[in-house]
């Protein structure tokens, strides 16, 4: 999705939107690549550790990212519901799989009492 390289504040690319005018999808996919770059030390950079990456998101809100999207974010990393799927998740790499189980992407289990946010292929 070309519009995750748009900055919330404006002055992205490609086409130099900002805000509202940029899809919600794109802006949360934009949090979460970057939350998986700084973490996996993408670009021949060492990984960041947890709370620089926090510092990067919350410095880069209203700015490069939607301010909204950073705080949901960093509330549910903050739960452990952000990182590695739940080892009882099914997930594959192949679409027939996706669709038979419609597995949560990237998330823990929900707690009671916490709504559960799941990714799941066609959404």
């Amino acid at each position: 999705m070309a519009q995750q390289r748009e900055w919330f504040g404006g002055g992205g690319y490609p086409r130099g939107i900002a805000g509202s005018r940029i899809r919600m999808e794109a802006r949360a996919l934009a949090v979460c690549t970057a939350w998986a770059a700084m973490g996996g030390g993408r670009g021949g950079r060492d990984p960041l550790s947890g709370p620089a990456a926090r510092h990067q998101l919350r410095a880069g809100r209203a700015t490069q990212f939607d301010p909204t999207v950073v705080d949901v974010f960093l509330a549910l990393e903050a739960d452990g519901r952000v990182g590695l799927p739940h080892p009882d998740d099914l997930l594959s790499t192949t679409p027939a799989a996706w669709a038979s189980t419609r597995p949560a992407l990237g998330l823990a289990r929900p707690r009671a009492g916490v709504p559960a946010v799941m990714l799941t292929e066609g959404d």
